[in-house]
């Protein structure tokens, strides 16, 4: 009899590996806590680093968090005094003087804070107030830095003003603008008011177009400007666009009721169209002199309007 043997055992390739036990979870790391917010005296110092290396938008950011995170008065006002002189350099000149006068409340005792708004006041132009705040901090401490040199500054803007107000005052509007020029550029680079008093002299000399571009750049930056709406509504009627500049004017007045020059000149392209329309109604009537002479009377009220001057002619000559 044969003996029965074993099958011969599979090659190693056709055998199953051994299952490997199921790895287990990863072990999370030990809790860390966040690290703590920066001091608020932190971040000043982190804004002072900005500020020295002329990146005054990320200056005042950190400045934003040390005046968030005063403990107290004294030094919220050094921080908000810090936060202006940064808010200067980014040509935010209005809210770099609310920044000063806020500190100048917290510390009455702080001439920088004064010595700061006294600085912030004259490039708006408001050449008083900054005076009074500049020589309480020369009262606060003699020997703060810029003081004397921001009241010779005053001193020579008046002088600008007045001399340019005069040239205005005797209608010698080639004479006012180019102070009013030197005004701005020396001393109130932000002053709302002597740009609207250069601008408005130079609507004298017939430059429309350059006033009209700066006047809407102005409503760009602020839409409640009156100063603003009045000059573009001066340049539209010199331009014949009479409906456009009475509805500015319209809107200036909402915005200033009080605002002379916007008055005088509603009264103007009133009294104009009156007369232009009257000289409408004769002719349409067949009363040709009375037409001619409504016609007539509207071109001695708009002056040296030429678009104006040109319509009424084509009116009187017809």
């Amino acid at each position: 009899a044969f003996e029965r043997r074993k099958p011969p055992p599979p090659p190693m390739s056709m055998v199953p590996p051994a299952s490997k036990p199921p790895a287990s979870p990863p072990v999370p790391p030990p809790f860390a806590p966040p690290p703590p917010p920066p001091s608020a005296s932190d971040c000043k110092e982190r804004g002072n680093t900005l500020y020295k290396a002329r990146q005054y938008e990320q200056s005042l950011s950190w400045y934003s968090q040390a005046v968030e995170g005063a403990t107290d008065d004294k030094e919220k006002a050094v921080y908000l005094c810090n936060r202006s002189a940064a808010l200067v350099m980014l040509s935010r000149a209005s809210d770099a003087a609310d920044d000063a006068s806020r500190a100048s409340k917290l510390d009455p005792t702080s001439p920088k804070a004064y010595a700061r708004l006294g600085k912030c006041l004259l490039q708006l132009g408001k050449l008083s107030e900054a005076r009074l705040a500049l020589i309480r901090a020369s009262e606060l401490a003699a020997d703060t830095p810029g003081v004397a040199s921001d009241l010779q500054s005053i001193k020579l803007a008046e002088a600008l003003a007045e001399e340019a107000a005069a040239h205005t005052t005797a209608c010698e509007y080639a004479k006012a603008v180019p102070l009013y020029a030197l005004l701005l550029s020396r001393y109130c680079a932000h002053s709302d008011e002597f740009k609207f008093r250069e601008l408005d002299a130079i609507v004298h000399l017939g430059r429309y177009d350059e006033v009209l571009s700066q006047a809407t750049a102005m409503l760009r930056r602020s839409m409640d400007s009156p100063n603003a709406l009045y000059l573009r509504g001066r340049c539209m009627f010199h331009n014949g666009q009479i409906d456009a500049a009475l509805k500015h004017t319209a809107e200036a007045l909402r915005l200033d009721p009080d605002h002379a020059p916007a008055k005088g000149l509603r009264h103007e392209i009133k009294a104009i169209v009156s007369q232009k329309d009257a000289g409408n109604d004769a002719f349409k009537r067949g009363d040709l002199a009375e037409a001619v002479r409504c016609y007539t009377a509207a071109l001695a009220l708009a002056g040296e309007r030429d678009i104006i001057r040109a319509t009424l002619h084509v009116n009187r000559a017809t």
